[in-house]
């Protein structure tokens, strides 16, 4: 993948139950990369997203995952679903109220062309009480092939703050 980044825009959500990332994608680039930090949380829950299309949220079964848990204190573990509702898996936020958050790179690739699926790859770490430290890595996809114009990050629950860096990649 081309390593030159050109910054289009950050997204600061606070108190929000999604964090909305529209009108990110466009002719301009094939891939992306966004990166999630600095998340505090309301209550425990896994992080995952959905696509924005032309028609809002794209809420069907539609996406489809592949994931390696990697953890300090057990074995790897691995999770997987061809035809679920949402694009998982962004890590797992716990305990609530606590300020360090997740630290999530997806790549996204073709999400502005209507001629093929949008593809994802994500890496992530997280800490969670009582388990501390793991990381994983998640392919996924979205299997229709329309444009997209950006990306709902969600949770049950709410964030009470999460940023987003949005990149171009040339």
């Amino acid at each position: 993948m081309a390593t030159n980044l050109e910054f289009i825009k950050q997204v600061v959500g606070t108190d929000v139950a999604n964090l909305e990332l529209t009108d990110i994608f466009s002719a301009n680039y094939d891939v992306y990369k966004i990166q999630l930090v600095g998340a505090e949380i309301s209550n425990d829950d896994y992080v995952y997203f959905r696509v924005i299309n032309a028609s809002g949220t794209d809420t069907g079964s539609n996406y489809c995952y592949a994931t390696l848990l990697q953890y300090a204190h057990t074995a790897h573990g691995e999770i997987k679903s061809a035809g679920t509702t949402t694009a998982n898996y962004l890590g797992y936020l716990f305990p609530a109220n606590y300020d360090d958050g997740i630290g999530v790179t997806l790549d996204v690739y073709n999400p502005f062309s209507s001629s093929c699926y949008t593809l994802f790859k994500a890496q992530f770490s997280s800490f969670a009480n009582g388990v501390g430290l793991y990381g994983g890595k998640t392919v996924m996809a979205h299997k229709v092939a329309e444009q997209i114009t950006g990306i709902s990050v969600q949770r049950v629950g709410t964030y009470k703050k999460i940023i987003a860096n949005i990149y171009g990649v040339k």
